[in-house]
């Protein structure tokens, strides 16, 4: 049975993009919730399916976002509130209720163009030169976001043979500086990734901060393999120096970088 707030005639919804499992509170019924535009009146609106039908029939009930909608998290929920409506949904997690939260919140600001953009820049790939931290040499790169929060690179456009990886989050800073992209982590650290012009940087820049702004914070350290003196990790002042790994075929020490 559809909601009545529903525009009659506002056929068919246009998907967006954003789908997940979850459960209405106090509900023992999974349901599969879809994010959609109504193709007439604009209106935002999510969708509740059976979870049997994902991609089939009429949906069992809808949350319009009138204006002044808010979507947040209250007690690990995502909670959607309107003028007329409140629904709390139990997602599958933490994490997957914070992404669909700010995935609807940029919608409503009319700012999910502008990020789907970003990411289409950053998973297209770009050359950097990775400047080492202290010691070690500059080396030219491909850096791309894979996996949606992991700003890989390699040593080619094919991905071939990947060097390392740079786990991003709302709790890492982008900016750039002339032609360098300056990426904060909570390492910490600052990587200086050279890129042939400024306005590649600075679209660059831009385009990680959009991104990261959308995300939870960063999980996992980043991760290196070879050559790995080449960049040292920056260590808060007072910190012990950490222990030698072991020597790579060239001589290097692995503790590090690429």
């Amino acid at each position: 049975k559809r909601n009545s707030m529903v525009e009659p005639g506002d056929e068919p919804d246009s998907p967006l993009d954003l789908r997940f499992p979850g459960k209405l509170a106090g509900s023992a019924e999974e349901s599969l919730f879809a994010l959609v535009r109504g193709s007439k009146t604009r209106a935002l609106k999510l969708h509740r399916h059976a979870s049997s039908s994902s991609d089939a029939g009429s949906p069992l009930d809808t949350f319009v976002f009138l204006p002044g909608a808010k979507a947040n998290i209250s007690k690990g929920r995502l909670a959607l509130t309107s003028s007329e409506k409140v629904w709390e949904i139990e997602t599958q997690s933490l994490v997957e209720a914070a992404e669909a939260a700010t995935t609807i919140g940029l919608h409503l600001l009319g700012k999910q163009d502008d990020l789907a953009a970003s990411r289409d820049l950053l998973s297209k790939g770009e050359w950097f030169t990775k400047k080492a931290a202290k010691v070690g040499m500059n080396r030219r790169r491909w850096f791309r976001l894979q996996e949606g929060n992991k700003l890989s690179y390699y040593t080619g456009q094919d991905c071939r043979e990947l060097k390392g990886s740079i786990p991003v989050g709302r709790d890492c800073r982008a900016q750039s500086s002339g032609n360098v992209v300056l990426l904060t982590t909570p390492e910490p650290r600052t990587w200086e990734l050279e890129a042939a012009s400024e306005k590649t940087a600075a679209a660059w820049a831009a385009a990680l901060r959009s991104v990261m702004a959308s995300m939870p914070p960063a999980s996992g350290a980043s991760t290196h393999f070879e050559d790995r003196l080449d960049s040292v990790v920056v260590r808060p002042e007072g910190s012990a120096p950490q222990p030698a790994g072991p020597m790579s075929r060239d001589g290097n020490n692995n503790t590090n970088n690429n």
